[in-house]
């Protein structure tokens, strides 16, 4: 990749992301191989574009024009900067598959473990930073399609994988300590090679502002657009821009998603990888924004999976996609993990009191947006908003459902996990601040929980994870215990969940672990339960 001609780089590029897509290659490289990888990708995404102007204006180089399909009568070969404005194109052509090409190696892994990623994580020198530049990279001049910035976004979210050992993020297992602390621990170190960076809260906000762009940046493209048309005949001009407007929304908002689920992630073990008060006040604007409702049509759901997979017999079992919710759903679960941060700190009532900016606070933060964002009014109304937020990833993991086949049945199970999530984070800081902020609305929360872990439950069946079918159902009956004024006809629902959890444990206690016929056992166990 470092090849003199940028074809030939381009051509490595290529070859690297086809075997990553279509192969199991990246369940077979070890952490030093595949941090190496990185590290060359990364850095040929950084590389100076003046480096490489001559590309086209060398006549050693400018043979390449023909293996790039481009036409020498064109306008691009009329003179030096032409040429070069060219070469500038290519140039970003290349960082965005140069990305691609990274975020395939990571994600399509399809039998992921925390250890790899910290393993890969931690090798000299670190793919981390340089990972981190990218996010800052500004697309080439006659390239109004790159997308460098955001892929490097979603590369970042992929280093930070929830363990698939572990309950939905937020549940907790009786004795999850010694049943994933290896994953956990793992995960942390993890995370606290990224919020060991300097200014790592920067860096992700400077990101999120890139994914808004403001009169300027539009101008800019633009005028890119413009460059780029001049270099092109009427008939080869291969920018039409409806298309990119809409790839542009697109990989925009899978950037965002990707950014909050980092967001989220970190909330998870914040005291124990350094994550501090005023780094939780500088991504606090940029979560509640989220919560909102989001600006555009794409909502950036990502869910990735190797082509291979589809031939696996045991597909819904044994492969691990690649999932981020929509803004939807992983906007609100961002602001109410920061909430639920603060709240377990006790510093959230403090926030209303701070009169001056605390030392390090991002510059695009202010105090006024931090008073109006935690004002009891306001997180009471996000509270009903995150409500129904729940509810509509509930009937979205339905209809899923309703396509049958493994694809689906994965689907609609990663979706049912982020209305879990949500809902375990509201059900969570709910607990922490006594009631203070509920609402009629937010008071369905817990009740809503106990539906989505039931279904969790269900699903956690169906990929043969028995005992995560066992917890699932102890957490919605921990949950539905902690209900204070349930509707009428709750207490026939509870009964029916503590029912399910005596027949599964009572398998438990009966069947070998290794029988085969457990699921069977379990399924009518479940089914007898229910129909009771």
């Amino acid at each position: 990749m470092s090849h003199r001609v940028l074809h030939f780089r381009w051509k490595a590029v290529e070859l690297l992301v086809g075997l990553a897509s279509n192969t199991t290659l990246p369940k077979r490289l070890s952490p030093r191989t595949a941090a190496d990888i990185l590290r060359a990708l990364y850095t040929l995404a950084l590389q100076d574009p003046k480096a490489i102007s001559d590309q086209l204006t060398n006549p050693e180089t400018l043979w390449q024009y023909f293996l790039l399909n481009l036409d020498e009568n064109d306008p691009w070969n009329k003179d030096e900067q032409s040429q070069i404005l060219m070469t500038n194109r290519l140039l970003g052509e290349l960082q965005d598959g140069v990305l691609d090409t990274a975020r395939e190696l990571m994600v399509m892994n399809a039998q992921p473990s925390p250890r790899y990623y910290l393993d890969v994580l931690k090798q000299k020198p670190p793919v981390i930073d340089l990972l981190l530049e990218c996010i800052l990279i500004e697309p080439p001049h006659c390239n109004p399609e790159g997308t460098v910035t955001y892929k490097a976004m979603i590369n970042l979210a992929a280093f930070f994988r929830w363990p698939s050992s572990m309950l939905v993020p937020g549940i907790s297992a009786p004795d999850e300590q010694s049943m994933n602390e290896k994953d956990w621990k793992a995960l942390l170190q993890s995370m606290q090679v990224l919020t060991s960076r300097k200014d790592w809260s920067d860096l992700i906000i400077q990101g999120w502002i890139r994914t808004e762009p403001d009169a300027e940046d539009l101008e800019k493209r633009n005028q890119s657009i413009i460059s780029a048309r001049l270099l092109f005949s009427e008939e080869n001009f291969p920018i039409d821009e409806k298309e990119l407007n809409m790839d542009l929304a697109i990989t925009s908002a899978q950037s965002r998603v990707s950014l909050l689920r980092v967001i989220t992630m970190l909330t998870h073990g914040a005291d124990a990888i350094g994550v501090r008060n005023v780094d939780i006040y500088s991504l606090l604007p940029m979560a509640y924004c989220a919560s909102q409702n989001p600006q555009d049509t794409w909502e950036g759901e990502i869910c990735l999976r190797p082509s291979w997979t589809y031939l696996q017999d045991n597909y819904e079992q044994d492969i691990k996609p690649y999932y981020v919710a929509s803004e939807k759903v992983i906007g609100p679960t961002a602001y109410a993990r920061l909430l639920v941060a603060l709240a377990q700190r006790n510093a959230l009532k403090g926030v209303q009191s701070l009169r001056k900016a605390p030392a390090r606070l991002s510059s695009t933060t202010s105090i006024a947006q931090l008073h109006q964002i935690t004002h009891p009014d306001v997180i009471s109304c996000f509270l009903d908003i995150a409500t129904v937020r729940v509810q509509s990833a509930m009937e979205k993991a339905e209809k899923i459902t309703g396509k049958h086949g493994p694809i689906a049945s994965v689907q609609a199970r990663f979706v049912w996990a982020s209305a879990g999530e949500l809902a375990a984070a509201l059900v969570t800081f709910d607990d922490l601040t006594g009631g203070e902020y509920a609402t009629e609305e937010a008071t369905k929360t817990r009740q809503i929980l106990v539906v989505v872990l039931n279904k969790l439950s269900a699903a956690a069946l169906g990929t043969k994870k028995y005992k995560q079918v066992y917890y699932y159902l102890l957490a919605a009956v921990r949950v539905s215990d902690s209900i204070k004024e349930p509707l009428p006809d709750w207490s026939a629902v509870s009964d029916r969940i503590k029912k399910q959890v005596k027949h599964v444990k009572r398998i438990f206690e009966t069947q070998p672990s290794a029988d085969v016929s457990l699921a069977l056992w379990l399924y009518c166990s479940l089914e007898t339960a229910h129909d009771k």
